[in-house]
């Protein structure tokens, strides 16, 4: 029975005292220091390839697929992350998914996403769904991350994805215009189309074919365009400047349509072009 008791006490006595300093941990705000390697830059570590072979280097800059060196006879590579060893590859990707600035994520180029438990892989969004998105990586697999599992910082990536997912990138509108003769009539009675190329022009820009009907002759041209940031579409006939600005559609689920926006009348080959005057897809 002295033996119960006493064990009892001592039982009670660390107990109290494994409280205790919770709570004083607590207090100070503190916690666990993990074991887990990061990357360090400007010191020299081994690094690792898929292969097994170890160079001595430091990391002077990361990129998304590749790692830029400098051994130690003062030479600089560039490293495919790819060719590194699993655990490498990992380091790098958790660095940079931790430097990484959410707001400036660029949704057409690879990402890295993170578990919450810390699992990492490279690659783009494919579709996005309400409780999942599909990543599409550089190997054409399509990988499924549920929303549950996915770090704070893909979520808040997703969110602001889900925000712009209708938005119309200059990409987006690029291919619109090629996929397309657009016309001011989709009848017969047309007077103008223009055919957007992806052929580089002399101008620096890209050619823009351009047919005029009129009183039964047909006249064609062959002018430029450029598509600036904010999806404003300039044209030119042949002479380098821009003759004719257009307001591209900025939402997918906007109208397929580009408007001019030049002030009054502007003598396009013999043809009258007004402000305001709307092109269609001839589909």
């Amino acid at each position: 029975m002295k033996s119960i008791l006493s064990t009892l006490i001592i039982s009670f006595y660390f107990s109290d005292c494994i409280l205790i300093n919770a709570q004083n941990l607590d207090s100070f705000g503190a916690s666990k220091i993990g074991s887990e390697k990061e990357l360090r830059f400007n010191e020299f570590l081994t690094l690792t390839s898929s292969n097994g072979d170890e160079i001595s280097a430091k990391i002077l800059e990361v990129h998304i697929n590749e790692v830029m060196v400098q051994l130690r006879d003062g030479r600089k590579l560039e490293i495919p992350i790819q060719n590194l060893s699993k655990s490498d590859q990992e380091l790098i990707m958790k660095y940079q998914h931790k430097v990484e600035i959410v707001e400036k994520v660029d949704f057409y180029q690879d990402r890295v996403w993170q578990s919450k438990n810390g699992k990492v892989l490279i690659g783009k969004i494919h579709r996005a769904e309400s409780n999942t998105v599909f990543i599409k990586r550089n190997d054409g697999r399509i990988v499924p991350l549920p929303h549950k599992i996915l770090s704070d910082k893909d979520m808040k990536v997703l969110k602001i994805y889900a925000s712009k997912e209708n938005l119309m990138s200059n990409e987006d509108i690029e291919y619109l215009l090629g996929l397309y003769k657009w016309k001011d009539r989709t009848d017969r009675n047309w007077q103008i189309q223009l055919e957007f190329e992806q052929t580089p022009s002399s101008d620096g820009r890209k050619v823009l074919s351009i047919v005029h009907r009129s009183h039964g002759s047909i006249n064609k041209v062959k002018g430029s365009w450029a598509l600036e940031n904010n999806g404003i579409l300039f044209t030119s006939a042949g002479n380098g400047g821009n003759d004719v600005r257009w307001k591209c559609p900025n939402s997918k689920k906007s109208r397929k349509a580009i408007v001019s926006e030049i002030r009054g009348l502007f003598n396009y080959f013999g043809f009258c072009m007004a402000s305001n005057l709307v092109l269609v897809p001839d589909n």
